[in-house]
């Protein structure tokens, strides 16, 4: 006996449905996960170059409690970046301030271990684009002082660690053409490569027009 119609659109339709949540499940696992450094205890901790340090994973609600590190993480960001951002599409307060308290946001946070003071961040999402999850490396902030001491490539090589767990296939980021302290620091010390998705590489007759570069490591 032949489907209906109604019965075909009705197994397409859960079908598509459960493509999406196959899709999507990678993402939502990370998402829920109360604390993604848990499979890494080693790495809660940076005792090098002199420095003694606590590293903590903070999800969007626990981030939401804690107003003085939204303060912390929004005024270091302007201070180091603001600068950077003007040379390209400029700085905004309320476009940071909405981009760090989005609810896919999520942070890892560097504090002092005798002051508890924090020092630096990294604000990280979980997406999936160009038909594959992904870690999405949206900002990492290092108080000046404690640059330049190996903790920025520390916690770069953190994220590749919870992409790899959490089953992305690669950890993404965004770089200010201007920036080019920071074009170094990934293509060189960590060996990240330009998006094949890039603008520029898509683009190249108005490259010039592009303020950013997109880099990624594919795993």
């Amino acid at each position: 006996m032949s489907k209906s119609k109604s019965q075909e659109k009705k197994e397409k339709r859960l079908k598509a449905l459960e493509e999406e949540r196959q899709k999507n499940a990678p993402i939502n696992a990370a998402n829920q996960c109360e604390d993604l450094l848990a499979p890494f205890a080693p790495f809660k901790s940076y005792k090098r170059n002199n420095l003694d340090l606590e590293i903590e994973y903070f999800t969007m609600e626990k981030f939401s409690k804690t107003p003085e590190l939204l303060n912390f993480a929004f005024d270091l960001t302007k201070k180091q970046m603001e600068p950077i951002y003007d040379q390209g599409f400029g700085w905004s307060d309320a476009r940071k301030k909405k981009e760090l308290k989005d609810d896919n946001a999520r942070y890892i946070f560097v504090f002092d271990r005798q002051t508890r003071s924090p020092v630096g961040f990294v604000h990280i999402r979980f997406l999936h684009e160009d038909d594959i999850p992904k870690l999405y490396l949206y900002e990492i902030q290092i108080r000046p002082e404690y640059q330049n001491k190996g903790l920025g490539k520390f916690l770069v090589q953190i994220c590749e660690l919870i992409a790899q767990r959490n089953k992305m296939k690669c950890v993404e980021l965004t770089v200010q053409k201007a920036n080019r302290e920071a074009v170094r620091f990934y293509t060189t010390k960590l060996n990240y490569k330009m998006h094949p998705n890039n603008p520029s590489l898509q683009d190249p007759m108005n490259a010039s027009q592009y303020h950013f570069d997109v880099y990624a490591k594919f795993f």
